[in-house]
């Protein structure tokens, strides 16, 4: 991300990064900086982008933080619901009118582009405030996760709430991707199925400003010749029984089936709630193994003259099943690929 006027992303991490171990063992409770130890979290629930889903789940990380360094958080619709003297952090979208009024107030302006975000100090309804403001609910993420990793992660002076100067920033990139791989039943199993893991994991990614995330089956084999672990290689039949067709993994029970479907439904539907789009990759649509002796799982019930159709309302019944999938990436044969 690109920072106008202020300080760049890198040189900001690098910086609180030594602040860290400064820090290390010294008091960082926000009592020590914030009056009557409170906060005020304004959203108002008639803002579209502040209301969206993953601006409230991002507000609700805040919230966390602020809690975790001593604060007591109350929320409200209007700054002026807050004591006077007290402090508020104003979560909006960029065209609501706080966040006009505070913005012009500030000599702050904030293109109506994607991603696009401004972190300002200003008074709102008499009450001293930071205004967290996004273009659209992406953005409005990326404000909010900045403010809780200043909140948990302070300078060794002042306040972690008080940005200084305005801090404004826009993607340099329109597209942000990571991916993970499975191809080892053995070595992929565990992180797959974990959900502790994947809530921390998937807020790492959204705080360091990624906005797409790919999950990727299929990758391990460019042809299938020598195969030693099948698992999830062609991925219908590890997912789901398809109405019309007796395909199925071999090896396979119809409950680890399910929770595999169940896995990905969960890992899709936490990475859309951070405002990250889900891909799902299917990188093998192969079926037929060759000297594969040591394969585990073979596909059955599935016959060239079935293969294509049963493909097609496979994965139908998938997007059905995981309505969170934002894009599907496919490998259909070499190294070629499409989106759609």
């Amino acid at each position: 991300m690109n920072h106008r006027p202020s300080i760049h992303r890198r040189e900001f991490l690098r910086r609180t990064g030594l602040a860290g171990g400064v820090l290390a063992g010294a008091p960082q409770a926000l009592a020590q900086l914030r009056k009557n130890n409170a906060v005020y979290l304004v959203l108002n629930p008639f803002d579209p982008i502040a209301s969206a889903a993953p601006a409230q789940w991002a507000a609700q990380e805040l919230q966390q933080a602020l809690v975790e360094q001593g604060a007591t958080v109350h929320r409200c619709e209007r700054p002026e619901q807050a004591p006077a003297g007290e402090f508020c952090v104003i979560v909006s979208g960029s065209h609501a009118p706080l966040a006009l009024a505070a913005l012009k107030s500030s000599g702050v302006s904030i293109p109506d582009e994607p991603e696009n975000l401004v972190l300002v100090n200003t008074k709102a309804g008499g009450r001293q405030a930071l205004l967290a403001c996004g273009s659209d609910s992406r953005a409005l993420v990326y404000a909010l996760l900045e403010v809780a990793e200043r909140v948990r992660r302070p300078l060794p002076v002042g306040d972690p709430l008080n940005i200084g100067t305005p801090a404004l920033e826009r993607p340099a990139n329109e597209v942000r991707s990571v991916m993970r791989q499975f191809t080892s039943e053995t070595l992929d199993k565990p992180w797959f199925y974990d959900r502790e893991m994947w809530p921390h994991y998937l807020t790492m990614l959204a705080a360091e400003r990624f906005n797409r995330f790919h999950l990727a089956f299929g990758l391990g084999y460019d042809s299938l010749q020598q195969v030693a672990d099948s698992y999830t290689l062609f991925l219908y039949p590890f997912l789901l029984a398809v109405p019309g067709y007796n395909v199925r993994a071999s090896n396979l029970a119809d409950s680890e089936r399910d929770r595999n479907l169940e896995t990905l439904r969960f890992i899709s539907e936490q990475t859309v709630a951070r405002g990250i789009e889900f891909e799902l990759g299917i990188w093998m649509h192969g079926y037929q193994l060759a000297n594969s002796p040591r394969a585990r799982n073979i596909i059955e019930g599935l016959t060239a003259q079935t293969h294509a159709s049963y493909c097609r309302d496979a994965l139908t019944t998938l997007l059905r099943a995981c309505p969170a999938v934002s894009s599907v990436g496919l490998r259909i044969h070499g190294e070629s690929a499409f989106h759609f």
